[in-house]
């Protein structure tokens, strides 16, 4: 399986809740995160490289 740089993706209720929570976090917090991300596909993408990155560098 190759990604696209362009696609949409369905997420899971508990997904939703944790993605809305952390922003909730962020907006009561904001010294918690450097640079926050402006829009949700600059969210999803930061969660999503760090993440990638961590399983890289750290189990794979």
């Amino acid at each position: 399986m190759e990604f696209q740089d362009h696609f949409s993706i369905r997420l899971y209720g508990k997904t939703m809740t944790n993605l809305n929570y952390l922003l909730a976090q962020w907006d009561k917090k904001p010294y918690l995160i450097k640079n926050a991300p402006d829009n949700r596909s600059a969210l999803i993408n930061m969660l999503l490289i760090d993440y990638t990155n961590f399983l890289i560098e750290e189990k794979l």
